[in-house]
């Protein structure tokens, strides 16, 4: 239960190194910040609505993130309890090798032979580029986008809500996944979802289909919403997002239906137009507005010989 516990405190955190892809990529990668804002004056009709759009099933970096780190933990955690020692005649056998290599009785070409070659064939060995983990969360901004949100912060005029920073492929061939978008201010948790939690079918072991993330609840934000970076004949950005504001709920016997929220004042943002690479793009409606800045990703060795 310990376990537990820790796990998910640490589930806030952002992931460390992401599992990397080596190898020429069959797309170009970009990389995608977005930075939400609102307006401090902002105002904007709003209809009314009963039921919150579920956005839980769309690819959401940040979760990505809080969901590895949590892994990383409860993995580091099980080494610790384990505890596992070497085992003794692997030791003797190591302890004999160098026995014999200092007597001038033995030679290398055995385990650690084979290690001290194997090192320097590493050496001498070209690396293939390390190509960056598609949607997961990163850990800052770039300066550009770093400058942007300083000045929203600054300004009297906006309120700056969040930002996403994530690396993707791009190509016409394929249409991307809808990424998820919101701010931090939660209207609404849905706890547990027993199709998770517990096995789909009689007898099988709860062990086999048990899945750690359904005990962490499902929130729906004030602001959320999808966003899509496509390549037709340009690049392409897709907006779909939701300002949600809960009414006064019901009050009556306690009974789900009448705890819940009864109705929701929403104002929605929907746009998409072409957009260009090394440009801030922005996207606004009376109400809230978005920050957008595509680069073009390069692997390090290539961007550091530019800049020498």
């Amino acid at each position: 239960m310990r376990y537990l516990t820790a796990l998910i405190c640490l589930s806030g955190l952002f992931a460390g190194p992401a599992p990397a892809q080596q190898g020429e990529p069959a797309e170009p990668f970009f990389r995608v910040e977005v930075v939400l804002f609102a307006h401090a004056d902002g105002r904007s009709d709003r209809r009314q609505e009963t039921e919150l759009e579920d956005f839980s099933s769309l690819v959401d970096p940040l979760r990505r993130a809080r969901a590895m780190a949590a892994e990383a933990a409860w993995l580091e955690a099980q080494q610790q309890d384990e505890e596992i020692l070497p085992d003794p005649e692997d030791s003797l056998a190591v302890l004999e090798r160098i026995d014999a290599l200092e007597s001038g009785s033995g030679d290398i070409s055995g385990d650690i032979g084979d290690d001290i070659s194997d090192d320097i064939s590493d050496e001498t060995e070209v690396q293939a580029p390390t190509f960056p983990e598609s949607f997961l969360q990163q850990e800052q901004l770039s300066p550009t986008m770093a400058n942007a949100w300083r000045r929203l912060s600054d300004s009297a005029s906006h309120l700056p809500l969040g930002w996403r920073a994530w690396y993707q492929p791009l190509s016409r061939e394929r249409v991307p996944p809808r990424v998820r978008l919101h701010d931090d201010e939660i209207i609404r948790l849905q706890w547990l979802d027993p199709a998770r939690v517990f096995p789909d079918s009689p007898g099988r072991p709860l062990a086999s289909s048990f899945d750690l993330s359904a005990l962490l609840p499902e929130a729906d934000y004030r602001l959320d919403g999808s966003f899509r970076l496509r390549l037709r004949q340009f690049m392409h950005v897709e907006l779909d997002l939701s300002w949600r504001e809960p009414l006064e709920p019901g009050f009556g016997p306690l009974d789900r239906e009448f705890l819940e929220t009864a109705a929701y004042e929403v104002h929605r943002l929907v746009q998409s137009r072409t957009v260009r690479s090394d440009r801030l793009e922005y996207f606004d409606s009376a109400l809230f507005g978005v920050l957008v800045l595509i680069q073009p990703w390069e692997p390090t060795e290539a961007a550091d010989s530019r800049t020498d």
